[in-house]
């Protein structure tokens, strides 16, 4: 609450402490004010307290709370001086020109309370900056990975990173004595250009990313689809000498297929939206389903881990830690079957990378 106030030394104004009549018995207030004029402002706000309690008529209470305010300043606390001073206001008025004179303590005290609020704002902006340009590194090192960041969003990223550094920079101007609006709203400018500058190359990082996880799939398929072409080919094969064709091939297929069992079929789905980018999709289908078989459960586990991978690295914020589910679900397919590795021809470098480091015990 405190941080707000600038290293701008204030000078008591002289019309605000009475000349001290000779005593042999000082008041609080008379103590205070000694105290004040010595520079002991945390004697001089227990001194006015002390006063504040032992007089309750309102002649009494009135300088006090006028001086508790000024010493409260001193102290870096304008709201605990300004509530005193309109404490004051309800016992008093002082004379035009020492209330001219306490106005300079009060413009003090509510623009700082003002810079203060545009401070916090920014600070928050850039929390929020910072975090953008996180997910941004990441997709730029998933890009990289896939050969697929180029010059324009690299020249994109460095403008943004640009903007970002000169408003922390802004910032820390704007905390430096003595801060002033201006300044302040500087800052706030220049991290809300800053944090649009991030989004809208987070964005365009992204959508290419999403371009190339789409263009793997499709290529995944196709090899995929040649090669089952090709099994089938090598299973079938040419008839021989007056060997009839058809029946016979077909009875020679079905036998082959008997003696590997099909994937259950909500695997099979699993996989498909998975491939098709529907990571979403992918763990709402395999929620809640274990599978007796040991394979089946390593690669339902496989599937989950590379769903919420694929969600962390869009920066997806939906309350869960899709990094930690990626890590569990990846030990757990391999407790489940060891042998088991992310395929090249289906799987990004990265997640496979991701997958054999914790394989490695060196985890993310």
């Amino acid at each position: 609450m405190k941080r707000f106030l600038w290293g701008l030394a204030l000078v008591l104004p002289l019309g605000l402490l009475p000349t001290l009549a000779v005593s042999a018995a000082p008041t609080s207030y008379q103590r205070g004010l000694e105290a004040l004029k010595a520079g002991d402002y945390s004697q001089a706000e227990a001194d006015f307290r002390a006063a504040l309690r032992q007089d309750s008529t309102p002649s009494g209470r009135y300088r006090p709370y006028l001086h508790l305010g000024i010493a409260l300043v001193k102290q870096n606390d304008c709201p605990g001086a300004l509530a005193e001073w309109r404490q004051a206001a309800r016992y008093g008025r002082l004379p035009d020109r020492l209330a001219q004179e306490l106005s300079s303590y009060r413009r003090f005290c509510e623009e700082g309370g003002q810079v203060r609020r545009v401070n916090e704002e920014t600070e928050e902006i850039l929390r929020t900056a910072q975090e953008v340009h996180k997910r941004l590194k990441i997709l730029r090192d998933e890009l990289r990975a896939a050969g697929a960041w180029d010059d324009g969003l690299e020249s994109q990223s460095q403008e943004a990173l640009a903007r970002l550094v000169r408003a922390e920079r802004n910032l820390q101007e704007a905390q430096r004595p003595p801060r002033r609006p201006r300044e302040a709203r500087d800052a706030e400018t220049a991290a809300r250009a800053a944090l649009e500058t991030l989004e809208s190359t987070h964005n365009a990082a992204r959508l290419r990313w999403e371009a190339e996880e789409q263009r793997a799939r499709e290529a995944a398929k196709k090899r995929a689809e040649d090669q089952q072409a090709a099994v089938e080919r090598e299973d079938d094969g040419p008839p021989g000498p007056g060997e009839p064709q058809g029946p016979g091939q077909g009875a020679q297929k079905s036998r082959h297929d008997s003696s590997s069992p099909a994937p259950p079929a909500v695997l099979l789905e699993a996989a498909d939206a998975l491939f098709a980018g529907n990571y979403g999709a992918t763990l709402k289908i395999l929620e809640g389903q274990e599978f007796a078989d040991p394979q089946a459960e390593a690669h339902a586990n496989l599937f989950r881990a590379a769903a919420h991978y694929a969600l962390h690295l869009a920066g997806i914020d939906d309350g869960l830690d899709h990094q930690r589910f990626a890590e569990a679900f990846a030990a757990a397919s391999r407790r489940e079957d060891p042998a088991l590795s992310p395929l090249a021809r289906v799987f990004s470098p990265r997640f496979r990378d991701f997958f054999r480091q914790g394989e490695a015990g060196g985890g993310r």
